[in-house]
């Protein structure tokens, strides 16, 4: 049998991917002219932008401690930008199947091959965070999981349609894919998997949820940027999405927003 490989090694960003980054003051006013609102300091959001659609809707991923993070950041960032946003929570393979139709206009966060893999979509601005993806076990496992090697012939949970976990687990032949990640911690602590592989934030919701304290991490597996996409239609409003997102991350608004505490509503993670 193949060994497992990881392509989650962070690719470089594509010449396509649209940024307003540039360096130093002349980036700076670029962002101001994009968004005449920060020019006076800290603004709550910039006026509605004329020719925008009446709305954006933007798939989140539906159980997801970190979709719901990249959907703050987002929140907070089409508000500077003057853009119209609604956050509609999907299933992450649903999600992928109405973008390739045409029918959203973008989705909260995916990491880099899944824009190699869906061309209607294009990278905006700089990431919005990383994507860790950890292997939970039980405190009773009697094994260690130290990488992904350690994965062969154990019962390994992932959810369905995350591309970062697939492409981890492509090559094992006991994996058990399903709809959402309060299901696998289920699965985990009835005995039904040996191993989950999950983002930590989405650990720490479901564990909290269902009450369990003995799931443990023991080893993270790959880490990678996730970026924010909108579909190649609305490409003219990609420049003064990524000046939004460049103004956040300059101020440091980004990073606290990415590493703060987890939102109330409910959400890379990237999809196939």
């Amino acid at each position: 049998m193949p060994s497992p490989v990881c392509y989650c090694q962070p690719r470089p960003h594509r010449p396509e991917a649209v940024s307003c980054l540039g360096g130093g003051w002349r980036t700076f006013g670029l962002i101001l002219a994009l968004l005449p609102g920060l020019a006076g300091g800290a603004a709550p959001s910039s006026p509605p932008f004329p020719g925008a659609p009446a709305v954006l809707n933007i798939a989140r991923a539906h159980d997801s401690a970190a979709s719901d993070t990249a959907a703050a950041i987002l929140q907070r960032a089409y508000a500077l930008a003057g853009l119209p946003l609604r956050l509609e929570p999907l299933p992450a393979s649903r999600a992928s199947q109405r973008l390739d139709a045409g029918r959203l206009d973008g989705e909260v966060a995916r990491i880099g091959p899944y824009f190699d893999a869906h061309p209607a979509l294009l990278r905006v601005g700089p990431p919005l965070m990383q994507v860790s993806l950890v292997a939970y076990v039980r405190s009773d496992a009697g094994f260690t999981v130290r990488g992904v090697a350690d994965l062969r012939g154990r019962r390994v949970g992932i959810v369905r349609g995350l591309l970062q976990s697939e492409r981890l687990v492509a090559g094992l032949d006991r994996v058990t894919e399903v709809t959402s990640g309060t299901q696998l911690y289920r699965m985990l602590a009835a005995g039904r998997l040996d191993v989950v592989v999950d983002a930590p934030l989405n650990q720490r919701r479901h564990t909290a949820q269902l009450g369990l304290r003995n799931v443990v991490a023991q080893a993270t597996l790959c880490e990678q940027p996730a970026y924010h996409g909108l579909h190649r239609r609305h490409a003219a409003l990609a420049p003064r999405l990524a000046a939004a997102l460049e103004a956040m991350q300059a101020s440091g608004e980004l990073a606290a927003l990415a590493a703060g505490v987890e939102p109330a509503s409910a959400p890379l993670l990237a999809t196939r």
